[in-house]
């Protein structure tokens, strides 16, 4: 009980288009629109602002046969302990296309995060994002994204001025995207002007965690102590980076670019300028 401040589905699959999901609240799951049981819920050119809950702000899918598909919607200024805008339990499955992520927050206390988007409890969860903008999120760990599963894809999206740090702006990880077990594999994606008081600018992880990025751009993110772009260690991870540039980032600490411990390397077509670390 509890959850589904505005919509509650449980073994449905209603279709919402040109919808507006504005100020609802939930102690628990989904704010604005919750989905559970067998529900598969399509949203097309719908708002949803101003929504509250414990997990999922906007929207929660929490059962391992939900789904949630957007196409041109507006999630902004949304809130929750996890998942400013969405969050994913279970195996539940999120596709987001041409959505703009903007003004939420995941939680910026305790173990918070995920700004807009956290699918940080399973390794099965499937994403896809395709060109979707994340602007000005914030949580202590993933200012926009906190990741998990390794069936995640991010392509053509853009994230700027998202913060990873909690309220006192003293610490967090992962400007952009703080992962655990995997990162997402990333195309053509644009990181600008991400920060964070601790570790990695814009992506953070600390398990480990394999990770392949191709055609992505990385310009004027900074953290407060290391890893102006990446911070990836743990035990035998693997980084491939093809045709990726990276400008004017930088750290407090050490590596301007990115920090790399107990991490295999590769780089193609790769440009670094104008990358600093005091």
């Amino acid at each position: 009980g509890r959850s589904g401040g505005g919509v509650y589905c449980d073994n449905g699959s209603p279709s919402l288009r040109r919808c507006t999901v504005i100020g609802n609240l939930s102690v628990s799951h989904g704010g604005g629109v919750f989905c559970g049981g067998i529900a598969n819920l399509p949203f097309a050119d719908c708002t949803f602002s101003g929504n509250d809950a414990f997990r999922g702000g906007a929207i929660s899918a929490v059962s391992n046969e939900s789904s949630a598909s957007l196409r041109n919607c507006l999630l902004t200024g949304n809130t929750a302990s996890d998942g400013g805008a969405i969050r994913l339990d279970g195996t539940a499955s999120l596709s987001a296309i041409s959505c703009e992520f903007s003004a939420n927050s995941g939680g910026l206390t305790g173990g918070g995060g995920g700004g807009a988007v956290d699918y940080s409890s399973s390794d099965n969860n499937i994403v896809y994002l395709d060109g979707c903008q994340f602007l000005g999120n914030t949580a202590v760990g993933g200012g926009a994204i906190d990741h998990r599963s390794p069936n995640s894809y991010i392509v053509d999206c853009v994230f700027t001025g998202n913060v990873g740090s909690d309220e006192t702006g003293t610490s967090g990880s992962g400007g952009a995207i703080n992962a655990s077990t995997s990162l997402p594999t990333l195309v053509g994606c644009l990181f600008t002007d991400n920060s964070v008081p601790g570790q990695a600018g814009a992506i953070r992880s600390g398990f480990g965690a394999d990770a392949t990025m191709t055609g992505c751009t990385f310009q004027g993110n900074s953290a407060g102590t290391a890893g102006g772009v990446l911070h990836i260690t743990g035990s035998a991870a693997t980084l491939s980076m093809v045709n990726c540039t990276f400008i004017d980032n930088s750290s407090v600490t050490e590596a301007g670019a990115f920090y790399l411990s107990n991490t295999a390397l590769t780089l193609q077509g790769c440009n670094f300028s104008g990358n600093s670390s005091e």
